[in-house]
């Protein structure tokens, strides 16, 4: 059990121990609204696989989810979780 939980909080840290990835959880953190990941991109400036890269980090350590819209254009929206906003704001 313990070993576990050092896993958890290693992949937690490795997650927030990158400037782009806690620009993006800023971003997304204080948004009232998801964003697309055209937006995102649009906003950080970052190179979609790039970007691509730092979401999936994010969602693997529980900071960020994300779900498909039903739109026409079929868009990835993604949001901070609570654990996500918890982080930025103790």
């Amino acid at each position: 059990m313990l070993v576990r939980k050092m896993e958890a909080l290693e992949k937690l840290f490795h997650s927030l121990a990158n400037k782009n990835r806690l620009r993006i959880l800023r971003l997304l953190a204080e948004g009232h609204s998801p964003m697309t990941f055209t937006q995102l991109k649009n906003t950080l400036d970052l190179n979609p696989n790039t970007l691509s890269f730092h979401l999936e980090v994010l969602k693997d350590s529980g900071l960020v989810s994300n779900s498909l819209r039903k739109t026409s254009s079929g868009y990835s929206y993604y949001e901070a979780t609570e654990k996500g906003r918890r982080y930025l704001n103790p």
